[in-house]
């Protein structure tokens, strides 16, 4: 369950007296004036231009411009002459509260077994408009260990004004799948999309173990091969039948993408067979399954590390070297509160390690070059200085993809380079996802 700061259903009136609390919600409803006013109907309500309906809206939620777009797309109708009514039914405007206090609510909701993820506005914490159930920001408080919390900034409204997810644009376009490496977020590529055409509808998915996905199994080692089933739930959810993006689902399901485009592909790309195949079976698998090892892998999110926010900027900035926005958007589902001002990464530690096949360059020469699909390659120039692509000197040499549908470009920078600088990419993946746009 994901609660989108979730007000009403953790409201206590306790404070209010009893008589106070039912002339709130029942004596002054059944009046006469206000009976009819809430029972009358739609046919009955007043008619506003849609510059008014507007102003109205705005002033009580403070909606961006395509916020209120989506707001008001089914709650007003034309009411004749040039002007709109609302159609919601006006006893909305007062829906009754039950005066249940903090520790009965504990009890409630703390009881059930369901995941649940809260998400809440940090105006209305600062308001203190939660001050009044504390179990609501205490993990501990719940006892099967089934609850985690994210305060976001901005109000009431903002998983409209500001959804932080991971669609963008109208999904009746042609789609595009965003799939980010190990250990990253689905958020990483906010900066990158927003620079592309918006004639295309954009998912990005939290592989498992990731931002807000949950993890494969804990207990066995997996390999990149084991993510592939993630990504074709996400296709068989939208009823895709094609769509962009998607390296191995490519080789699984010939035909099903229409067009890649592979962001420094460290991973899909290396090779190990230069090392004798007992080293690679102990490198990733006979040290996994060692005591300590196993248990540092498996033990979950609530043993691990706790740091300060700072610490936690420091250690990604010496992975990642990432800008200061990069890293907002890099920390944006990777962190949780640990207690005491602290934080601690919420990925699946087994994604630190993640298998990857010995396969030999000829081998993958054979198995990528194979589909017909068009594909574009971004190439970061730090990881070719460093000879990471040395061992596929065929990801340089178009040549050497007879259907003749590869291109691939250099651009400055390191591996997230995406994430850090998407406007050197940005109008080539444009372009190519343009290019005969029909046929998506």
């Amino acid at each position: 369950m994901v609660e989108l700061d979730p007000i009403p259903a953790y409201n206590t009136d306790v404070d209010m007296p009893i008589e106070d609390w039912y002339h709130y919600y029942y004596g002054n409803y059944y009046k006469e004036d206000s009976y009819k006013k809430h029972n009358a109907g739609i046919e009955t309500a007043p008619k506003y231009t849609l510059e008014k309906i507007k102003e109205l809206v705005q002033s009580v939620q403070g909606l961006t411009d395509e916020a209120l777009k989506h707001q008001l797309e089914r709650m007003i109708e034309p009411a004749g002459d040039g002007l709109y009514r609302f159609t919601y039914d006006q006893r909305m405007k007062h829906v009754t509260l039950l005066p249940f206090p903090s520790e009965f609510l504990k009890k409630i909701y703390t009881a059930p077994t369901t995941p649940t993820f809260a998400i809440l506005a940090e105006e209305m914490v600062d308001l203190g408009a939660y001050d009044d159930v504390p179990f609501l920001r205490d993990p501990s408080a719940w006892p099967n260990k089934n609850f985690r919390y994210k305060i976001v900034p901005g109000g009431h409204d903002v998983h409209l004004n500001d959804p932080g997810s991971l669609t963008w644009g109208d999904a009746l376009n042609p789609p595009v799948l965003l799939c980010p490496g190990r250990m990253q977020p689905c958020t990483i590529f906010r900066p990158l999309v927003l620079r592309l055409p918006n004639s295309f509808f954009y998912v990005a998915l939290d592989l498992p173990g990731n931002g807000s996905s949950d993890t494969l199994p804990l207990g066995v080692r997996f390999s990149i091969q084991d993510l592939v089933p993630s990504v074709l739930t996400v296709v068989e959810h939208y009823e895709w039948k094609n769509f962009s993006f998607g390296k191995y689902f490519n080789l699984a399901y010939p035909g099903r993408v229409s067009k890649m485009v592979e962001l420094d592909p460290i991973p899909a790309y290396n090779t190990d067979a230069a090392m004798p195949i007992g080293d690679w079976y102990h490198y990733y698998y006979g040290n996994y399954y060692k005591e300590e090892s196993y248990k540092k892998y498996n033990d979950g999110v609530d043993t691990a590390p706790k740091y300060t926010l700072e610490k936690i900027k420091e250690l990604l900035r010496n992975v990642q070297d990432l800008t200061d926005e990069a890293l907002k958007h890099h920390l944006e589902r990777i962190i949780e509160p640990a207690g005491d001002g602290l934080y601690r990464f919420t990925y699946d530690q087994r994604m630190k390690h993640v298998t990857l096949l010995p396969f030999p360059s000829e081998f993958l020469k054979k198995i990528y070059t194979a589909p017909t699909t068009p594909t574009f390659a971004i190439l970061a120039e730090d990881e070719i200085n460093l000879g990471t692509y040395d061992d596929v000197p065929f990801l340089r040499d178009p040549s050497a993809w007879p259907n003749k549908n590869f291109k691939y470009k250099i651009v400055p920078g390191g591996h997230v380079v995406h994430l850090n600088d998407p406007g050197c990419m940005a109008d080539d993946i444009s372009q190519f996802l343009l290019e005969n746009k029909s046929k998506l």
